[in-house]
């Protein structure tokens, strides 16, 4: 009935499916590509930066209001045309690696100076010096990008496949790598042994997984973590919004000091992390950790900023206007991440009497800060005035949660859930946790930073012109969903979901066709990796999976088919 079985149970191959990955091993991992995988190839070693000078720069620009430095960027102008080293397999098919080593980086991530386009037939990875961490395969199928997430270590190996019928080489132009030295911690952890990095957040904060967070989960799947290019590679916060068509346009909010946009170019560097958080709480974020969660994107349009707005602003301003950018990702957010675009309220009164914010200090994983008086009009350093809101965070259960570097961008929830603002900076820290934080106001946002459609939320968050004060959000039901939602198929089901035990996953779509099954954690790590001719049904006992949300990956020669499952 089966043939070919291979199981694997929990082995740290740890794949992304954002940007949007197939999914599938590099061929050198397989069986079949062992022979080629001692063999030698180009290796590039470059100098590790001068970090001494790096910590001194960031110490003259840890100021809030400044972006949070994570990563020093080293030129590195090579191609698949001019770089890397070619082995041609028995039937005809090639394999092309390169590898490139920075010492002592805890990761590693490429820029491309050409969107990586790969033709059909073609299959890029990128994979760490442990292979612990993969990502791809990036085929014809999947969307361009100039922008690759992290890899942990000091070492990264790109290997592209090209079949015997092909003649046509992908565009792969690498043009710099980033050298992580901190703030990426909690997303290299699982690849890590022993998984014990310290994190570089405060002490006080309190992790977005405690009971702070009852009642606002909604808002806290909104939030994102993100990294873009200023000279450097940096760090702030962003918040998926919604829109009054519900639509599930992939709008993301956050402020325009990170980066400052003003164009579509400016984006396509940017790399989103989705549910970057742990699996649970940790009271006090005291204990060690296996790392936090999360899925990818990359690139975007630029939409609108306050730094094209004709703002009313103080001689001494250090922000444009109330510094909002909006920015809308080149491709739908696939539904297995389960985003929430989160509503709004463009009303400047009553000012909010409590709430939350959801964001990432200092690059780790999601945190939640928590208010419990009125929000005060404020001015940012002799800017616009009453253009931002003054919060004051209080303390609670588990913490006292202040905002850090990195928090930038982050959205202001009033009482009802709704968001009013956006990060600039403040003064709280763990040592002074009740100084103030300012948010820009999203009613200025809306209408008021400038009168054209690329400096104000309003042309993009009301398409139609509905005029609405307060926009709900919005869980993305019944959207028609197209792009990123191909790998998503009825081909395949999964059933009882929720599970117990034994899960039964439907294969009749594809009887008779050989297909690899794979079963995932949300972090990536594989717990079950199956291989065949599919019958009807396949029976998986989860017995010994911990509780939790899995993805069951089919991969077929017509595509990967992917089913969100939840073990109890």
């Amino acid at each position: 009935m089966k043939k070919n079985l291979l199981f694997y149970f929990c082995i740290p191959f740890a794949p992304v499916f954002g940007q949007v990955s197939e999914g599938g091993l590099p061929f050198s991992f397989t069986e079949n590509g062992t022979y080629i995988a001692d063999l030698p190839y180009d290796i590039y070693e470059l100098s590790a930066p001068d970090m001494e000078a790096v910590q001194l720069e960031d110490e003259i620009s840890n100021e809030k209001g400044q972006p949070y430095r994570i990563g020093i960027n080293i030129p590195f102008e090579y191609s698949i045309n001019n770089a890397g080293s070619w082995e041609t397999l028995s039937n005809g098919d090639r394999i092309w690696r390169l590898g490139v080593r920075i010492p002592d980086a805890l990761a590693l991530s490429l820029y491309f100076s050409a969107p990586v386009q790969i033709p059909e037939g073609g299959k890029l990875h990128v994979y760490n010096e442990r292979k612990s961490q993969y990502v791809g395969a990036y085929t014809s199928r999947t969307p361009d990008f100039y922008a690759m997430e992290m890899i942990q270590g000091d070492f990264v190996t790109l290997e592209y496949y090209m079949s015997s019928d092909s003649d046509i080489l992908p565009t792969i132009q690498i043009s710099e790598i980033a050298y992580y030295y901190r703030g990426v911690e909690a997303g290299i952890a699982p690849f890590v042994d022993g998984a014990s990095l310290d994190r570089a957040h405060g002490s006080c904060e309190v992790d977005a997984m405690c009971d702070e967070a009852d009642g606002w989960e909604n808002q806290r799947d909104a939030a994102v973590r993100y990294t873009f290019v200023a000279g450097g590679t940096f760090l702030c916060s962003g918040t998926v919004i919604n829109n009054t068509a519900n639509d599930c346009t992939p709008f993301i909010l956050t402020a325009n000091h990170c980066g400052e946009p003003d164009a579509s170019s400016d984006i396509n560097n940017h790399v989103w992390y989705f549910n970057y958080q742990r699996p649970t709480c940790t009271p006090g974020n005291t204990s060690k950790y296996s790392g936090a969660q999360s899925q990818t994107m990359s690139g975007g349009f630029f939409r609108a900023s306050s730094s094209l707005g004709d703002h009313p602003a103080g001689s001494t301003a250090e922000m444009d206007g109330c510094d909002f950018a909006l920015i809308e990702l080149e491709e739908p957010i696939p539904t297995f991440y389960d985003p929430y675009y989160a509503g709004w309220n463009r009303t400047s009164s009553p000012a909010a009497t409590s709430g939350v914010c959801f964001h990432h200090p200092s690059g780790d994983e999601k945190k939640i800060s928590t208010f419990s008086t009125s929000l005060l009009s404020a001015t940012y350093n002799g800017g616009w005035s009453s253009a931002h809101w003054r919060v004051t965070w209080a303390a609670t259960t588990n913490g006292h949660g202040v905002t850090e570097g990195g928090s930038s961008g982050s959205s202001l929830y009033d009482q009802d859930g709704y968001v009013v603002g956006h990060l600039s900076g403040g003064s709280s820290f763990c040592s002074d946790p009740t100084a103030p934080d300012l948010y820009g106001k999203f009613s200025k946002a809306w209408d008021q930073d400038g009168s054209t459609n690329d400096s104000q939320l309003m042309s993009w968050l009301d398409p139609g012109g509905v005029g609405t004060t307060k926009q709900v959000g919005f869980d993305g039901t019944g959207c028609a969903i197209v792009g990123l939602q191909k790998i998503e198929s009825p081909k395949i089901s999964v059933y009882p979901n929720p599970a117990v035990s034994i899960i039964n996953i439907d294969l009749s779509g594809f009887y008779g066709e050989e297909v690899s099954i794979q079963i995932s954690d949300i972090s990536g790590k594989i717990c079950f990796n199956y291989s065949g001719i599919a019958d009807n049904l396949l029976e998986v006992d989860l017995s010994s999976f911990e509780s939790g949300v899995y993805l069951v990956n089919a991969m077929t020669s017509s595509g990967n088919f992917i089913s969100k499952i939840v073990k109890k």
